[in-house]
This record gives structure tokens, C-alpha cells and sequence, in this order.
């Protein structure tokens, strides 16, 4: 009767644990977050540093992204929650610059950092485009 109880409980208690990892999967449901995008339209971007964040369990990253000259000129992590995806910073940031888009090859093995950083960066730069009109709509 005894091992009925403790067997019950512990089926519970992964039950609860299996509801919580699903809620940090979707954590981030903005439709502009969960999905990378191609290339930045620059006509809409400003000059400026603008940070992003991005949160899908397991990765939690946080970016700062330089825009002059209606180009990304350099990105910086600011925190990046991973795992073993730490592999995926310097190679994506690289070749976001360089090709100036938010959807680029991810990084073997560290795939969901890629994408995380990605939609991170994309996320900063989504706050460049037409900063004037935000306080007019």
C-alpha cells in the first residue's frame, strides 16, 4: 500500500515537472520572436544601439545591437543562458554582420543558441525601424 502511495506521488511530481518545461517552451509566444526572419529591411532602420532579448527554454539570450548607416555594425551578448550553445555567439554574430540578415546558418550543435542569438538580434533591430512613428499610431 505503501509503494502505491509513493509511486502515485512521484508520477505527480513529474507531471508537475513536465507542465513547468512546457511552460518555459513557451515562454516567448510574440509572433515576431518565435520566428527568424530573412534580410533586414534597412530602408525601415535607424542609427542607434538597441538591445533585444530572446527566451525559449532552454536559452535565454540578451543582445545589444549597433545599427549606423542603416547597417548592423556590431552586436554584443549581454547574457546568454545556454547550456552547451556558448559555441554558437562569435559564428553567428559574424555572420549576421557580414550578411546582414537575422537568418543565417546555425552553428553545428548549438543549434538552438543560433536561433536564439538570431531572433535576439532581429528583436533589436525591430525596435530601430520607424521610431518615429511608434508615438504616433
Amino acid at each position: 500500500m505503501l509503494n502505491n502511495k509513493i509511486k502515485v506521488f512521484i508520477g505527480i511530481i513529474l507531471i508537475v515537472i513536465a507542465v513547468i518545461v512546457l511552460a518555459f517552451s513557451f515562454a516567448c509566444t510574440s509572433d515576431k520572436l518565435t520566428r527568424v526572419t530573412g534580410p533586414i529591411d534597412k530602408r525601415e532602420m535607424n542609427d542607434g544601439i538597441y538591445t533585444g532579448t530572446f527566451l525559449k527554454f532552454p536559452n535565454k539570450v540578451a543582445v545589444s545591437v549597433t545599427i549606423k548607416d542603416k547597417l548592423i555594425t556590431d552586436i554584443n551578448i549581454i547574457s546568454h543562458f545556454n547550456g552547451k550553445g556558448r559555441k554558437a555567439e562569435k559564428p553567428t554574430i559574424n555572420e549576421i554582420i557580414q550578411k546582414q540578415s537575422t537568418k543565417v546558418d546555425a552553428v553545428t550543435g548549438a543549434t538552438n543558441s543560433s536561433n536564439a542569438i538570431m531572433c535576439a538580434v532581429q528583436a533589436a533591430v525591430e525596435k530601430s525601424y520607424n521610431l518615429d512613428k511608434r508615438y504616433t499610431e
